[in-house]
């Protein structure tokens, strides 16, 4: 498979939509008795869930935006998009998609893997990522690529994240 830099004037505001069914997600609690601690378990809900991915490429909170996919017959399946942030030398990933049809087929490790020789080609200390806690999956496959939580935020989606088990987890790896 070859990876395609995607030109910005023909994939601004192309938009990426999802719907996956789910049976784990990481669990956050925040305790605080003499410290405040933070407890991410993975669990299981009772049965399946939907969740849903929206994203439009080269969004215009992305200051430098830069994009790869991955096509099969003239159809993108796959695509990671991010950009260098030079305020703190890291590369941000802004989303990395892969097609259901495309799955487990190795397309999402190979574009990890192409933003991560750009980022050492660009002298990145780091390569950082969101991702929801309800996602599974996504959390899993970054663990195995060597990815850490490097952070969290409760409040980022609602006010009630902790509660909708959706909290917001900071992923990260040292280059």
């Amino acid at each position: 498979m070859t990876i395609i830099e995607l030109n910005q004037d023909d994939y601004k505001g192309h938009h990426i939509e999802d719907v996956t069914s789910i049976k784990k997600y990481y669990h956050v609690r925040v305790t605080s008795k003499n410290a405040i601690s933070f407890i991410i378990r993975k669990k299981s809900f009772f049965r399946k869930r939907p969740l849903t991915f929206e994203t439009d490429l080269f969004a215009s909170y992305i200051e430098h935006p830069h994009a790869y996919a991955i096509f099969q017959k003239k159809e993108l399946v796959a695509v990671i998009e991010g950009e260098i942030q030079a305020w703190n030398n890291r590369y941000r990933i802004w989303t990395l998609f892969v097609s259901h049809k495309a799955r487990r087929r190795g397309f999402g490790k190979m574009l990890l893997a192409h933003v991560e020789k750009i980022a050492k080609k660009a002298k990145c200390r780091a390569i950082v990522l969101e991702v929801r806690s309800l996602n599974q999956p996504a959390i899993d496959f970054y663990f195995g690529e060597g990815y850490k939580i490097i952070g969290l935020d409760t409040m980022a989606y609602s006010n009630k994240d902790l509660k909708k088990h959706d909290v917001r987890l900071e992923m990260g790896k040292i280059l």
